[in-house]
């Protein structure tokens, strides 16, 4: 056996068990403060990844939607539309009957599509 070996399985004087055991005090002691930290540092990453999640569904709405409405307004002509005042000249000049029963029947028609859309 090489001496440092020896030296293990010599009893220590009673200062080196006292250093000793006040060394693995300090030591259970950080290993308790580290354990305490990371069973903290789990909880705040749970519910940081709950709050991701959530931020994350609620962005897929909103992209949705912004989706939708980039895709209605890219189907609009924007210069073709007519106001109200626009529209009332408009009908005001129609003389024709089977034109103004035409009017009538589409303007109808938005109306229903309007009330099934806000149905759904």
């Amino acid at each position: 056996l090489s001496l440092s070996r020896m030296y293990h399985f010599l009893p220590l004087p009673k200062q080196a068990k006292q250093t000793k055991k006040k060394l693995k005090s300090s030591l259970e002691s950080r290993l308790k403060t580290v354990q305490e930290l990371q069973e903290a540092r789990a909880e705040t990453v749970a519910q940081l990844a709950t709050s991701l999640r959530v931020a994350e569904a609620a962005n897929a709405n909103s992209l949705l939607t912004q989706s939708t409405v980039i895709a209605t307004s890219k189907k609009i002509c924007q210069s073709k539309l007519l106001n109200v005042s626009d529209y009332r000249q408009y009908l005001s000049s129609l003389t024709d009957v089977r034109h103004v029963s035409d009017v009538s029947q589409y303007l109808s028609s938005l109306t229903d599509v309007r009330h099934v859309s806000d149905v759904s």
